[in-house]
């Protein structure tokens, strides 16, 4: 499945300016900071809101921030829309990626805590971690906290271990950030000063770029409603090696389903089966500004009826970020099952270019290696 990113907690700050309206009375200003609309041509979203709820609701400044005027009452509901969307795009974060176990986070989005498995881990979480952080960030924002004194941090867990890192639009570990300053001789002052730099850099390009998106699934929404929307194969249930295809966004197939004897001495239970699921994907035409194509399996039903979940065992090929043209054959996720089975249920969810949730339900024999 898709993950919801900035550019969705984004939509739902769009959507309730003119859905709410602004009154005469209880005018609050909410401004978001340039540097949260870096390099993003919003003239057009200005133009459709105007048109729905007159001038002067929200402004496109001259300094690159953006302000918007509302009721007090409307805020309220801004707010708690705002982290009803927010869970949405956990919820998403923690089923696509198997290394990401769990998320929480503060009242005021100030603190979020990535449960993480670091054995699993592919390089990706950093980017995911740069989004939490902009939905941080947005959302202070609009609680009208100052932009200097707008933060957010970002801590991962592993685990296994119980051990504690922190990302900072730059990512990577306060521990070893420490001990590189004190190889190397640089400074602190200097170090702190050339992270900072490459920090901002790297948060004004994760939120740029989910902003950006934002763009371009309004304009794919209003091409859809003109043209009719992408629509997936009408199979009521695939089995091993059936295409599940979505026009012009991807081919997904499930390769097999096998069984594995290994078992993870830290892994927290003992599922009376382990079986890995191979897959391919090919990318027809899904195109994303944080990320490319990227499947994973994460809602695997045994035959009891009981949900399986992610397993830290070994496999031999990890799913990968897909562009356009490309495949990626033979990815693995590692489940653990409650039942032993001789099928299982995987159902596979997909938000495509346009912001349309595709599904598919894939019937598969387990089979021993």
């Amino acid at each position: 499945m898709r993950k919801r990113t900035l550019a969705a907690f984004l939509t739902m700050a769009l959507a309730a300016v003119p859905a709410f309206g602004v009154s005469a009375e209880e005018k609050i200003t909410v401004t978001i900071p340039a540097s949260m609309t870096y390099g993003v041509d919003f003239d057009e979203i200005v133009e459709e809101i105007e048109d729905e709820v007159g001038r002067g609701a929200v402004t496109w400044n001259a300094d690159g921030s953006m302000t918007f005027q509302m009721t007090a009452r409307a805020h309220r509901e801004v707010l708690m829309e705002l982290k009803d969307e927010l869970d949405d795009g956990v919820e998403e974060i923690e089923e696509r990626m198997a290394s990401i176990l769990h998320i929480t986070y503060n009242y005021d989005l100030t603190e979020f805590e990535v449960e993480v498995d670091m054995g699993s881990m592919n390089g990706m979480e950093d980017t995911y971690a740069a989004v939490l952080e902009a939905y941080g960030n947005l959302y202070q924002a609009f609680d009208l906290v100052a932009e200097e004194e707008i933060s957010t941090e970002v801590r991962f867990i592993d685990v296994n271990t119980g051990e504690r890192f922190s990302f900072a639009s730059g990512g990577g570990e306060v521990s070893e950030t420490e001990a590189a300053v004190a190889d190397s001789g640089v400074s602190e002052t200097d170090a702190a000063t050339a992270s900072g730099e490459s920090a901002r850099i790297r948060q004004l390009e994760a939120e740029n770029a989910a902003l950006k998106q934002q763009i371009a699934k309004l304009e794919a929404e209003l091409a859809a409603a003109k043209n009719g929307a992408v629509q997936s194969t009408a199979k009521d249930v695939y089995g091993v090696g059936d295409v599940w295809t979505v026009a012009g966004m991807w081919n997904f197939s499930i390769d097999s389903v096998t069984v594995t004897e290994e078992r993870n001495e830290y892994a927290g239970d003992e599922p009376a089966m382990v079986v890995i699921v191979k897959y391919s994907y090919e990318n027809l035409g899904y195109e994303g500004e944080i990320m490319d194509l990227y499947f994973t399996i994460d809602k695997v039903v045994d035959e009891a009826g009981e949900m399986g979940s992610y397993y830290p065992g070994t496999v031999s090929t990890y799913p990968q970020e897909t562009p356009v043209g490309a495949k990626c054959v033979g990815a693995e996720e590692c489940i653990g099952l409650r039942n032993e089975s001789s099928v299982v249920t995987i159902y596979m969810e997909e938000y495509d270019s346009t912001g349309e949730r595709q599904k598919a339900t894939f019937e598969i024999p387990v089979t021993m290696p």
